[in-house]
């Protein structure tokens, strides 16, 4: 779930045993504050994608939703440990928390990875 590049509701709940209904952890800063969205919302998601797929976890996680909310934009990008460090640098691009930093097409993340290939 890339989210949606236009303004919605988001309807984000918890279940009685704390378990997030919908899709917060994959939420951009400007979704989880409100503010209208575009396609670089999507590139953070993304990039929330991208590190979980390194990784094999979220890369924020917390006791409840505001937290979790806080943490997409507060928190800082999350460091990718060897053998994945040296995509460092496109993950920090995808998951920017200003979205002027982060790249601005989905051509462009692609045209970066294409020049890290050996």
């Amino acid at each position: 779930d890339f989210g949606v590049a236009k303004h919605v509701a988001i309807l984000i709940t918890e279940t009685a045993h704390d378990e997030v209904v919908g899709t917060p952890y994959y939420l951009s800063p400007e979704q989880a504050m409100g503010q209208p969205v575009d396609q670089r919302c999507d590139l953070y998601s993304l990039g929330v994608v991208f590190y979980e797929l390194l990784t094999g976890a979220k890369p924020y996680r917390a006791s409840n939703v505001e937290e979790l909310l806080n943490l997409h934009v507060n928190g800082p990008v999350p460091l990718l440990k060897p053998p994945h460090d040296h995509l460092q640098p496109v993950l920090d691009l995808l998951m920017a928390k200003d979205r002027e930093q982060r790249y601005p097409s989905a051509q462009a993340f692609l045209d970066d990875l294409a020049m890290l290939e050996p």
